[in-house]
């Protein structure tokens, strides 16, 4: 599925990366990136949108980039699919 995060966390041309939250290190959100692969990147368009494909629906994820040397994070959830 796709999805689109708007935000302001990220500056513009920063590629984001979306991991699954279970691959999160439990500790907290200054850290470095979650384990494991990435589902999806993208680039933070002019707009700060990020759009984000191939994502699975109903599971949550944390949106993470280093800007500068900074850690930063935005935790989501993709919808249901509607039956």
């Amino acid at each position: 599925m796709n999805l689109t995060l708007n935000t302001r966390r990220f500056s513009i041309g920063t590629t984001v990366k979306a991991y699954p939250l279970s691959n999160w290190n439990g500790l907290d959100y200054t850290g470095p990136a979650p384990k494991g692969a990435s589902t999806a990147e993208a680039v933070v368009a002019a707009d700060g949108s990020v759009e984000f494909s191939g994502l699975t629906s109903g599971t949550a994820y944390l949106a993470y980039a280093e800007v500068g040397e900074e850690h930063r994070y935005v935790a989501f959830r993709t919808a249901l699919p509607h039956e």
